[in-house]
């Protein structure tokens, strides 16, 4: 009974390998092109399946049919590509004819791998059987399953017999040849310098700080690719900050500068193996890499991704290619935007790139990049997420901005020229005053902030002031509407400063005669103590307390500290206030008592912190230590509300207000 059992298993296990292994058992697989319901350049032959198996990581499976057109055919799986083994298909269709034009010569039929829509983690290597006739130059191309245009592959290895090249992407792919005199004729591209490109340097930000290169690079790939006809270069001119366009400030092009920094984060050099492959590749053979651009450049009309290296293991650069007179490629540098001369040359006698010189950014150090690569640009980043940001662009928002938040706060003046509360401006502001005090604050980094104003009918910006982050300085006003926008660079830890963001204020000086004074609805009337108290929408968290001890033979026992969070849950801007202790035996304290301050506005969701400490003492000769907080509350920032702080004189025991009780995490 057992020896049956075991062989009807045998008997079945051996049925599922024989339909594994000769037949994909796809029913789309027996379907003709010429009656599939979407129009293709291609007019192919019958599906002709060659090969149903299981891939698994670090194995390799190949065709072995002797005499078919991919007999060798084989496909690698790195060791970290295939979580679990997956059913693959392969099957092909023979080429009758196409569209794609004259320099299109398929070398191979058009091969279908099918992986059951899986995606590997690691790129697969497949090597495919073909033979190139001396003078001629192929390579690989994914046909898009949407719009059946072709996408270059990079080749990563080469034998008489054979072309090796890698991709995670699988659908229908290709290999075409072409004469190798027809890509030493110019070739033009779609590609219009001075139109289809971004007008800003690429100075790096507060969120890449190295520069974005590859990120402006391929953002300005993916807008060319899908809105060709639209003008980039003036598309997105103060974007979404400015009052009207500003061509000669490319600082507050907010959304696309942060569109840049965000794609360069997501885009995968290190440790892709297309880049390791390919720069290894191009050290022996560097007029590949010509071809290859040349080649895409010709077939598919559009610019072209060369990646750029300062010599072995060096730092790296990325460019656009958009025309091509003989050897020489006219190309877009993100760090030179507006320079349409600039280009990198093929030396034909060398068989070689001559050395582009360029930097990381645009104000960084001079280097010289010697290496040349091209890479797809769909496997440097995933697309889908560009379209993404691009989507989140034109919707005027960010859902995903990393970047730091800010504030522009005005100081203005009543009547009697004493100086007001401070008020947060998010885009308008109008006073009867010709000086106003302005500072930024909300940023956590060290900084600067500078200043440039213009007039209502615009006129190129002035820059006026400089200051750090935090620190006030004033605004001088003509009558009617006055433009000043900040432009916030934060310090890295090496100095230097990166852009972190850029916005426009209108504020608007009035007339200020007592007629129109008087005309005016009464909007100033002070608001209710229950209306200013927004003690309620705080949050109180305390850290755990940490204790350290002193040495045994101290005076000091062990001290004890511990961090009070307020956070502001209210949707308005207010001021936190807190009743704060200090005693000590003679510790240097500036003061001792107890007071009431503040840590002024909050933003809503700021988070506030105050420390606490003591110090207990082992004997009489210790300097302890006490100082804390018994009470917090908070006043709405508004105009309206100012008559607290008059009546009490910040000493707001008996105001009402009601306060929350702290009690000290080191009793």
């Amino acid at each position: 009974m057992n020896i049956n059992l075991k062989l009807i298993k045998l008997l079945i296990l051996g049925i599922l390998l024989l339909s594994i292994t000769f037949g994909c058992n796809l029913p789309t697989r027996t379907e003709s092109s010429e009656n599939a319901a979407s129009p293709s350049p291609m007019n192919l032959g019958e599906v002709k399946e060659v090969l149903g198996g299981v891939l698994a990581a670090g194995e390799a499976i190949t065709v072995d049919i002797p005499g078919d057109p991919l007999d060798g055919m084989r496909i690698h799986a790195p060791e970290n590509a295939l979580t679990e083994p997956v059913e693959i298909c392969i099957s092909y269709q023979d080429v009758k004819s196409h569209s794609y034009g004259e320099h299109f010569e398929p070398i191979t039929p058009l091969i279908d791998i099918d992986l059951q829509d899986i995606t590997p983690d690691d790129f697969l290597e497949i090597t495919v059987p073909l033979k190139v006739p001396d003078g001629y130059f192929a390579l690989p191309f994914h046909l898009d399953p949407e719009t059946n245009e072709l996408e270059g592959l990079p080749v990563v290895g080469e034998t008489a017999d054979s072309l090796t090249f890698l991709s995670k992407r699988f659908s229908k792919f290709i290999f075409a040849m072409v004469r190798e005199i027809a890509l030493y004729e110019d070739i033009d591209t779609s590609f219009v310098f001075g139109k289809s490109n971004f007008k800003f340097p690429n100075q790096g930000s507060w969120f890449t700080p190295n520069g974005h290169c590859a990120g402006q690079s391929l953002a300005n790939l993916y807008y060319h690719e899908k809105y060709k006809d639209k003008p980039l270069f003036v598309a997105y001119d103060g974007y979404d900050t400015a009052f009207f366009e500003t061509p000669d400030l490319w600082q507050d092009d907010v959304m696309v500068y942060k569109l840049s920094s965000i794609v360069q984060s997501n885009v995968w050099f290190e440790g892709n193996p297309d880049v390791t492959y390919w720069a290894n590749f191009e050290k022996r053979n560097p007029l590949r890499t010509y071809f290859t651009v040349a080649y895409l450049m010709l077939i598919t009309g559009k610019p072209q991704l060369i990646i750029l290296s300062a010599g072995e293991g060096g730092e790296g650069h990325a460019i656009i290619a958009y025309q091509k007179t003989g050897s020489t490629f006219y190309i877009y540098d993100p760090n030179i935007p507006k320079d349409g001369t600039r280009t990198v040359a093929f030396d034909l006698s060398s068989s070689s790139f001559q050395v582009y010189h360029s930097s990381l950014k645009s104000d960084g150090a001079p280097l010289a990049f010697s290496h040349y690569y091209y890479i797809p640009p769909k496997d440097l980043v995933h697309w889908e997420l560009i379209g993404d940001l691009w989507s989140q662009v034109e919707s005027g928002s960010l859902t995903s901005d990393p970047f730091p938040r800010f504030r522009i706060n005005i100081v203005d003046r009543d009547s009697s020229f004493q100086k007001m509360p401070a008020i947060t401006v998010e885009r308008e502001y109008e006073t009867n005053n010709a000086v106003v005090d302005v500072f930024v604050d909300q940023i956590n980094s060290p900084g600067e902030v500078t200043i440039w104003q213009t007039a209502s009918d615009y006129q190129t910006p002035t820059q006026i002031a400089t200051k750090n982050i935090g620190e006030t300085t004033y605004l001088n006003l003509n009558q009617g509407e006055n433009f000043f926008g900040f432009n916030i660079r934060t310090k890295s830890d090496d100095g230097t400063l990166n852009w972190a963001g850029f916005k426009w204020i209108k504020i608007t000086l009035s007339e200020s005669d007592e007629q129109v004074e008087e005309e005016k609805p009464d909007t100033q009337a002070n608001l209710s103590l229950e209306e200013c108290d927004m003690t309620r929408y705080l949050t109180i968290e305390m850290d755990e307390a940490k204790n350290l001890k002193f040495q045994e033979n101290s005076p000091c026992s062990h001290d004890c500290s511990a961090k009070i969070k307020i956070t502001n849950d209210s949707s308005e801007l207010v001021n936190i206030f807190y009743f704060q202790y200090a005693f000590a035996r003679d510790t240097g304290l500036s003061w001792t008592g107890e007071r009431w301050d503040g840590f002024g506005a909050a933003a809503p969701g700021d988070v506030k912190e105050y420390s606490v400490m003591r110090r207990y003492e082992a004997s009489g000769e210790c300097q302890w230590v006490n100082h804390g907080i018994s009470k917090i509350g908070a006043i709405r920032s508004d105009q309206r509300c100012t008559w607290l702080a008059d009546q009490y004189k910040n000493n707001f025991e008996s105001s009402g207000i009601e306060w929350l009780e702290i009690a000290s995490p080191c009793p």
